[in-house]
């Protein structure tokens, strides 16, 4: 009898759930992908051949801000690309012109073909007068990339 008494709640808790009625809610795919995404218009870099950062073979890369929201209005990121290899390394990145942003989750993706795939986590957080260092395995330095952000405040 004991035995009856354990198994029968058992077998209760993990039978099939009844099927949702008429008022349950779908999930809204279209809105799902339709999430908005903070990203920079896509862009192809300048690279650093020689020379020191500013110099012409050895450009600046300044990214405008606007488009991730009114908080990053006259911000930019900053940032030299140097290539090694099939690598790619990003050095003084920063933001500039506006001293109130923070920037939360920074990955680079790539825009092809009018898709965009999501790239590498340069860094966790940027924060005002911080500079960071960042390397992208096996990454196409021609290809036209955006920079995507999780947050920002």
């Amino acid at each position: 009898m004991w035995r009856v008494l354990v198994a029968g709640p058992l077998l209760a808790a993990c039978s099939t759930p009844a099927p949702a009625g008429p008022d349950a809610a779908a999930p809204d795919v279209a809105a799902i992908d339709a999430a908005s995404v903070l990203r920079t218009p896509p862009f192809t870099m300048q690279l650093c051949t020689g020379g020191n950062p500013g110099d012409p073979t050895c450009p600046e890369n300044v990214i405008p801000l606007e488009a991730l929201g009114q908080l990053a209005v006259g911000g930019q990121l900053r940032f030299v690309a140097q290539p090694l290899s099939q690598d790619l390394y990003i050095t003084q990145l920063r933001i500039t012109g506006n001293s109130h942003i923070h920037i939360v989750g920074l990955y680079v993706d790539t825009y092809a073909n009018g898709m965009w795939t999501f790239g590498q986590l340069l860094t966790e957080t940027l924060e005002p007068n911080t500079s960071v260092t960042a390397a992208l395995t096996s990454f196409n330095s021609s290809a036209q990339i955006a920079f995507r952000v999780d947050r920002i405040y």
